[in-house]
């Protein structure tokens, strides 16, 4: 997914008695407003399951992560994962050193998907 997109996640599930739902970044609750007001809960009572949906608001870099829907009743709990990744708009950067006869290449980017920083070497000789 790509920043400044609005992702919905939506959490369904019936049971007697009727299940509560709570969402999760990791192992934090999110409450409606939270990460400065860009995660929205939204209850649904449509048709005969009930659920719960977590709206993210203008998705930025630290909304990437495992989220999990929590439905309870008092009979148990069931938990659903799913994770959200973004596309790293960061750009790379290319060191080029130029010697007669070799060219030496430095590449620094951060693979899809990471958060890590990859450096890549490469020398070509020309003779």
């Amino acid at each position: 997914m790509s920043e400044g997109r609005n992702p919905v996640f939506h959490c369904y599930a019936s049971g007697w008695p009727k299940p509560s739902f709570s969402w999760f970044k990791g192992e934090t609750e999110i409450q409606d407003g939270d990460a400065q007001h860009s995660y929205v809960l939204t209850e649904r009572a449509q048709g005969l399951d009930p659920g719960l949906d977590l709206d993210i608001l203008y998705v930025r870099a630290e909304h990437a992560g495992r989220y999990s829907c929590v439905a309870r009743n008092k009979f148990g709990e069931e938990r659903h994962d799913i994770n959200l990744f973004l596309e790293s708009k960061r750009p790379a950067l290319l060191l080029i050193c130029h010697s007669a006869p070799s060219l030496v290449l430095w590449l620094a980017h951060y693979p899809q998907h990471s958060q890590r920083l990859v450096l890549q070497f490469f020398s070509l000789s020309f003779s």
